[in-house]
């Protein structure tokens, strides 16, 4: 019962002592800490653990009282009577940055969750470390629930070890947490795996070039998982940060992971007269409504975000542990 406490704060900065004990309560039972027939801290135990009067504590615990959420017993105490709290979900979204898929996942989300009485506070953190930390450290607390998209550094991985396991959900990316709910892709065996089923494709051109540009954005694990699969299929490549006209040649095949990479690949290529899918090869990392339409269409090797955001809100809905990997799979156009 004395978890109770660990509610009560003033989240607004405006809240009465007597509001605040009364939220609290409503919240703890909310999130199943109180349950019911529970006992609640005695008036003496609130007055050790809080800074407020008697008449205070009382009345707070007799409008839960009035409101049916709780009851009390002579000279025993306070006990939860109705467990059926209906408060509006808080959510915290932390996503790597505001690009298209996560964009595609967040409509969907959204759209799930309307009139689900659930409020959602985005925030990017756009693979900065002290960024993910400052924003982790500001709002530990305020919310019932964390959907965070993770990356692998030991800030991060301390910040996540912070937050309650039942509240968080990793997303998007490989967990860094263990024995927390995520929902996940893999960045290797499936990688890998699709490129397989292409290899015919591929096959066709003299060199296959892997566009990887700097930065943690992007999990290196992809790079490696590129390289094994050539390497086990013999087939000639190369590895380059970005594009420039001089690389892009008759025969060429480039699997792209940046969008703006992609742009310069097509205009370079239309510049020199080459046409996808016959003397140019394109694949391009993550799906979007743009690359279905670009040239008669691009290749992709992608997950699908709009699960993502189904998967996302039923975790939301239900609070029901989950432990899910989205699968990776390739979308032929018309670019190989």
């Amino acid at each position: 019962m004395s978890m109770v406490f660990g509610f009560i704060k003033d989240e607004t900065g405006n809240k009465t002592k007597h509001q605040q004990i009364v939220d609290g309560v409503l919240h703890a039972i909310a999130e199943k800490e109180l349950q019911v027939g529970d006992m609640l801290p005695s008036v003496n135990m609130f007055l050790k653990k809080l800074p407020v009067a008697r008449m205070t504590v009382v009345k707070a615990l007799e409008e839960l009282k009035q409101r049916g959420i709780i009851e009390s017993e002579n000279r025993i105490g306070y006990f939860v009577k109705n467990g059926k709290i209906q408060q509006k979900t808080k959510v915290l979204l932390l996503l790597t940055e505001f690009n298209v898929y996560h964009e595609v996942a967040y409509n969907e989300l959204i759209h799930h969750l309307k009139n689900k009485n659930v409020t959602i506070d985005l925030f990017f953190h756009h693979c900065n470390p002290q960024v993910f930390k400052s924003i982790l450290k500001e709002n530990a607390g305020l919310y019932n629930l964390y959907v965070i998209t993770p990356f692998k550094h030991p800030e991060v991985k301390k910040s996540l070890s912070e937050i309650p396991a039942k509240k968080l959900l990793q997303v998007m990316r490989n967990p860094q947490v263990e024995g927390t709910s995520y929902i996940s892709q893999d960045f290797y065996d499936e990688v890998i795996q699709a490129l397989k089923s292409i290899k015919h494709l591929l096959s066709k051109y003299k060199k296959v070039i892997l566009v990887f540009p700097k930065g943690v954005r992007h999990p290196k694990v992809i790079e490696q998982a590129f390289f094994n699969f050539c390497d086990s299929c013999g087939l000639p490549f190369g590895r380059v940060l970005s594009v420039n006209k001089e690389m892009v040649r008759d025969g060429f095949a480039f699997i792209v992971i940046d969008d703006n990479d992609l742009i310069q690949l097509v205009k370079y290529g239309e510049e020199k007269g080459l046409v996808l899918g016959k003397n140019l090869g394109v694949l391009s990392y993550n799906d979007s409504p743009m690359k279905e339409i670009i040239r008669n269409g691009i290749t992709v090797i992608s997950t699908n975000f709009i699960q993502f955001g189904k998967e996302i809100s039923e975790f939301i809905i239900t609070r029901n542990p989950v432990q899910k990997r989205i699968p990776t799979t390739i979308i032929v156009r018309n670019s190989l």
